[in-house]
C-alpha cells in the first residue's frame, strides 16, 4: 500500500515536474521572443535616431532591458535544468522501485506456491493421520474382541477340562471299583 501511494506520489510529482518544465521552456520561447523584438525594437530605434547618433539614455535603458531579459532567461535555464535533473533522479527511483516490484511479486509468487505445497502436504498426512487412528481404533476393536473370545474360550476349555477329569475320575473310580469287584469274585471262586 505504501509503495503504491509513493507510485502515486512520484508519479504526481513527475506530472508536476513535467509541467513546470512546459512553462519553462513557454517562458524562455517568451523570452527569446521578447529579445527578438527588443533587438529589432533597437534596431528600429537606431535607425530612428539616426543610427549611431543615438541618445546615450536610450542605450543605456536599452541595455538594461537586454541584461534584465538575458537574467530572466538564465534564471529560467537554472531552473529548467533542475528540474530536468529532478526529474532523472525520480525516474531512477521510480525504475529502481519497479525492479524491486518485480522481485518482490516473484519471491510472493513463490512463497504462494510453498504455503499451497505445505497446505498439500498438511492436508495428506492429516488424511494419512486419520486413516492411521481408524485402523489403529479398527485393530484395538479386533484385538479386544479376540481377547474377549480368547477368554471365552478358556472358560470354556476349563469347563470342558473340568467335565473331562470329572469323567476320567469317574471312570478310574468305576474301574477301580470293577476291578476291586472282579478279584472278590476270584477270590470268592477259589475259595469256593
Amino acid at each position: 500500500f505504501v509503495y503504491m501511494c509513493k507510485r502515486v506520489i512520484d508519479k504526481d510529482k513527475e506530472d508536476e515536474n513535467l509541467a513546470k518544465i512546459e512553462d519553462e521552456k513557454e517562458k524562455i520561447k517568451n523570452l527569446d521572443l521578447q529579445i527578438k523584438r527588443m533587438e529589432k525594437s533597437k534596431k528600429d530605434q537606431h535607425k530612428q535616431m539616426g543610427g549611431v547618433h543615438m541618445s546615450q539614455e536610450v542605450q543605456v535603458a536599452a541595455k538594461k532591458q537586454v541584461a534584465v531579459l538575458e537574467n530572466r532567461l538564465d534564471q529560467a535555464l537554472k531552473r529548467f535544468n533542475s528540474i530536468l535533473a529532478d526529474n532523472k533522479k525520480k525516474r531512477e527511483l521510480i525504475d529502481h522501485l519497479r525492479q524491486e516490484k518485480v522481485i518482490f511479486e516473484n519471491l510472493f509468487k513463490k512463497l504462494e506456491k510453498d504455503l499451497a505445497d505445505t497446505k498439500k502436504g498438511i492436508a495428506i498426512i492429516t488424511e494419512e493421520s486419520t486413516t492411521a487412528y481408524d485402523q489403529r481404533d479398527e485393530a484395538q476393536a479386533k484385538m479386544l474382541a479376540l481377547k474377549e473370545k480368547s477368554d471365552k474360550d478358556m472358560i470354556q476349555y476349563n469347563m470342558e477340562l473340568k467335565e473331562i477329569r470329572r469323567t476320567l475320575e469317574h471312570d478310574r473310580k468305576l474301574k477301580e471299583f470293577m476291578t476291586v469287584k472282579a478279584q472278590e469274585r476270584e477270590m470268592d471262586e477259589e475259595s469256593l
